[in-house]
């Protein structure tokens, strides 16, 4: 076991520099969040890995996109809307086989009274389904195609999430070469 105090490139660098070589060069793909120090100390110390940004956090991003783009449809509802509004947030956010019978129906009315909300869930599922691509290829096309989607809907935080998808596209693509997450250290 390895501990150090920090998260910046240098102490990642201190334990990946650390690892005898035959380990550095057999090392294929490095599953992180997409922070900068990680990714930097990754392709300074292990030029020859992929890099693998983790599920959890591309889904964590969205999250928080939706719900700025809530708030933003919760400051234009009249009140009846803005009622329906309220207490959204894990309804969102949540897959839809985990949500009790009331909740479901909660849900069908407020995608069915606000389409701008209906459409954030709409493309929320379908970023969902990037995971399931075989191909690196595959992934990149369906990257593209989901941010053209978020970019004709309009809004804002949504569209601003794309661009960091597209920023981020070979490090979610390469989860098709390396099936890896983070999900064990988390």
């Amino acid at each position: 076991i390895w501990v150090h105090e920090g998260r910046k490139s240098e102490v990642l660098c201190l334990f990946l520099d650390a690892l005898p070589e035959p380990t550095k060069h057999g090392i294929l793909a490095v599953a992180i969040d997409m922070g900068l120090a990680y990714q930097k100390a990754v392709k300074q110390s292990l030029p020859n890995a992929d890099i693998v940004f983790d599920r959890f956090h591309v889904m964590q991003n969205f999250s928080k996109a939706m719900q700025n783009q809530r708030r933003v449809e919760f400051r234009r509802a009249n009140a009846s809307a803005k009622k329906l509004l309220k207490g959204s947030r894990y309804l969102l956010i949540r897959n839809q086989e985990n949500l009790s019978d009331k909740q479901k129906i909660k849900l069908a009315k407020l995608l069915a009274e606000n389409s701008n909300i209906n459409a954030m869930y709409l493309l929320k599922e379908q970023l969902q389904l990037l995971w399931q691509c075989q191909t690196f290829e595959g992934m990149a096309t369906a990257i593209d195609d989901w941010c053209r989607l978020a970019e004709e809907s309009g809004l804002l935080y949504i569209k601003k999430f794309a661009t960091s998808l597209q920023s981020h596209k070979t490090g979610i693509c390469n989860y098709a070469k390396h099936p890896l997450t983070t999900a064990r250290i988390e």
